[in-house]
């Protein structure tokens, strides 16, 4: 939650991603991902304004999550 915080604030420090416009995006997607719990969903949509702004791409969002998930099954 922490690190999702963090990322979120940075995001809107350098103009790619304001606050107000982030928690309009959560409401806007909260039907999709109603089922979800948070900090998850925020994560999710998170993940979805950034593929639509291309600010990531799919490609890179699979690699982050490879990358992530080898390092808990390692743990």
């Amino acid at each position: 939650k922490v690190c999702l915080d963090a990322t979120c604030d940075a995001l809107s420090a350098v103009g790619a991603l304001d606050s107000p416009e982030r928690w309009h995006a959560e409401d806007e997607l909260e039907g999709v991902y109603s089922e979800i719990p948070n900090p998850e969903r925020q994560l999710l949509t998170l993940a979805h304004i950034m593929l639509s702004r291309g600010l990531v791409t799919e490609e890179e969002l699979a690699r982050q999550i490879r990358t992530v998930r080898d390092r808990l099954e390692a743990v």
